[in-house]
Order: C-alpha cells, then sequence, then structure tokens
C-alpha cells in the first residue's frame, strides 16, 4: 500500500519539519492536503482530494466527525475513457459507522460542478452525534448506480467537519 502524501496547504508540513516524521496527532485542527481519497488511517479535520475514475458504489476514505459535514465538488466530468463530457449529475451518499448496520445520513445530487471546471456542487449534512467514523459514496453518476464504463472525474473535493469556517 502507498502511504499518502500529507502537507499543509502551503506546501510544508503543518510544524515546518520533514512531512514524513509527522504524526496523525500533530495534525489536529490543521487543514490538510490528501491526494488519496482512499488514505487509511488519517482523520483530519477538513481536507482536499480529487476523484479519478471512480464508478459508482466507490467510497471516499473515512475521517472523524461528530455533527456537521460538508462535502464540495469542484469541476466533474464522466468520462468513457474515450468520450469526455458525458456528465450531467452525481449522488453523494454520507455514511456513518455504526455498531450494527452503518448510518446512511442522506443523499444529495450534486449537478453545478457539471457546468463548468470552476463550477462547484455541495451537499451540507447536519447529524448530532457521538464522534464516529464518516465516509461518502458515489451512489449513482447520471441517475445509474451501475454504468461499468461511465466514471466519474473530479478536479476538486473539499471535505468540511465544521459549520464555523
Amino acid at each position: 500500500m502507498v502511504s499518502p502524501a500529507v502537507a499543509a496547504d502551503e506546501g510544508s508540513s503543518a510544524t515546518g519539519e520533514d512531512s514524513s516524521s509527522l504524526n496523525v496527532e500533530d495534525l489536529a485542527g490543521v487543514d490538510v492536503r490528501i491526494t488519496d481519497p482512499l488514505a487509511g488511517g488519517i482523520s483530519a479535520s477538513n481536507f482536499h482530494s480529487e476523484i479519478n475514475g471512480w464508478l459508482p458504489g466507490k467510497t471516499s476514505r473515512k475521517w472523524t466527525d461528530e455533527d456537521y459535514t460538508e462535502i464540495k465538488f469542484t469541476g466533474c466530468d464522466a468520462t468513457t475513457g474515450s468520450r469526455p463530457n458525458m456528465g450531467t449529475s452525481t449522488h453523494v451518499k454520507l455514511w456513518q459507522y455504526d455498531v450494527g448496520p452503518d448510518d446512511d445520513l442522506g443523499e444529495k445530487k450534486f449537478t453545478n460542478c457539471f457546468t463548468g471546471s470552476n463550477k462547484t456542487s455541495k451537499g451540507e449534512w447536519n447529524r448530532s452525534s457521538s464522534s464516529h467514523s464518516r465516509w461518502f459514496e458515489i451512489s449513482k453518476i447520471n441517475g445509474y448506480n451501475y454504468d461499468r464504463y461511465l466514471k466519474l472525474e473530479v478536479d476538486k473535493v473539499y471535505v468540511d467537519t465544521s459549520k464555523a469556517d
């Protein structure tokens, strides 16, 4: 498994040290860039990422959250690889870990991000709970929950876990 690249927004580590010597605890409350949305073992509060070639059913990495989650996608496309610009929408479902079946916190349909490379779609979820792992799933592309050829591309993914910012 390849370890994720983690760096502060300015391209340096959160503590000014070599990023290879950082502990996850050193990054608490710091906005970090995570280049692998499937990176395991990292619980940053907010993070940036991208999506390349996801099919419906693919899930993001997990993060710890208590009540508020906002997910933003900028510059969306669905492509078959040879034919770009085929996308019109994607559905984003938020999940939360539970001892029994995981909790489905709801689904949002993102369309605006497909209208241009600088256009953003966002979904907000409010649910008070004790601190649990959350993650999102791409549940549909263009209204279909399965199309083995149509893959989602998103230039910028931003997950925000605090309504205050």
